[in-house]
């Protein structure tokens, strides 16, 4: 009797086991939830209003940017993920699952292309207009990719914000507005590899899918702005 209670009581691989695991889950979740996918277009908009050519424009038309930015590229593609799996159309907000994510990436990217758009004729500059254009590409890229392979959307956004800021340090006369870039890049792989480190801890993800992931978003973060750009 007391062998079969033993053996009915199974261990739950996921719940971390001592004190060191339970600080890694807690930390590796930390980061996944700071660089949300939904998230990091918005951390890209604040870095770019701090270049040069920026920090000289009126508070409202930064503050009217801003708004445009969180309402596309969050709160929108947010509420489009509740409401899928309110009806039933995805399993989990998690989307965990590589079936899905099909539906919410194509309304995220469709949320974001709306935003850039309105950015664009708010006057925004391109290298800021253009991060959210490249993040709709990345996130198309990703949902076409998801019917056979789930790579890492996390991976992905840190990705296309890296790939963004290495275009416009080489791109001049862009590369005149922004401070420091080698540093900030450096910091963007670092905070990259944290994320990465995440998404694997919790085996979300395989190495070639964390991987692709940002190799994606660095391709189109770079080439998305480097056809924008005014020749």
């Amino acid at each position: 009797m007391e062998q079969d209670v033993a053996t009915s009581v199974k261990v739950d691989p996921e719940q971390p086991q001592t004190r060191y695991d339970r600080i890694l889950r807690k930390v590796a979740k930390c980061i996944s939830y700071i660089f949300f996918p939904f998230f990091v277009p918005v951390y890209g908009v604040l870095l770019f209003f701090h270049v040069a050519v920026l920090r000289c424009q009126p508070v409202s038309f930064l503050f009217l940017n801003l708004l445009l930015a969180v309402f596309f590229a969050v709160l929108l593609p947010l509420a489009c993920v509740y409401m899928l799996k309110k009806y039933g159309v995805i399993t989990s907000v998690k989307m965990t699952r590589k079936e899905d994510r099909l539906v919410p990436y194509f309304c995220t990217a469709i949320s974001m292309f709306i935003g850039a758009v309105l950015m664009y004729y708010s006057g925004m500059f391109v290298f800021v207009y253009g991060g959210l254009f490249a993040g709709a590409v990345c996130v198309i890229v990703n949902a076409l990719v998801s019917f056979w392979w789930k790579i890492s959307a996390h991976t992905m956004a840190m990705g296309c914000w890296f790939g963004c800021v290495l275009n416009v340090w080489c791109t001049p006369p862009l590369s005149l507005f922004v401070d420091h870039a080698v540093d900030l890049l450096s910091l963007l792989l670092i905070m990259s590899a944290l994320v990465a480190s995440a998404r694997l801890y919790f085996e979300h993800h395989t190495e070639g899918q964390v991987l692709a992931g940002f190799l994606n978003g660095v391709f189109w973060g770079y080439m998305v702005l480097y056809f924008l750009e005014p020749r």
